[in-house]
């Protein structure tokens, strides 16, 4: 079965830029990082009234990304 995209055309060219900027290493470094970022993790949440604005993303491993969730 094929997964629904979470991005946007244009939200995929910012995740993109974003791995790039942060040289595709996670930022996060939890416990059981695998240090190659694989995802984008939102510094302040959207749950939490964040962005999609490249200023408020981070490159995040899957791991990290997934243990943070929507707290900080």
């Amino acid at each position: 079965m094929k997964r629904k995209r979470h991005w946007t055309y244009h939200g995929e060219k910012n995740r993109l830029a974003v791995l790039r900027r942060d040289n595709y290493l996670c930022q996060l470094s939890l416990e059981g990082c695998t240090v190659v970022a694989d995802t984008v993790d939102h510094i302040h949440p959207l749950a939490w009234g964040g962005t999609h604005d490249p200023a408020n993303l981070q490159a995040a491993c899957k791991s990290c990304n997934q243990r943070k969730g929507a707290r900080v």
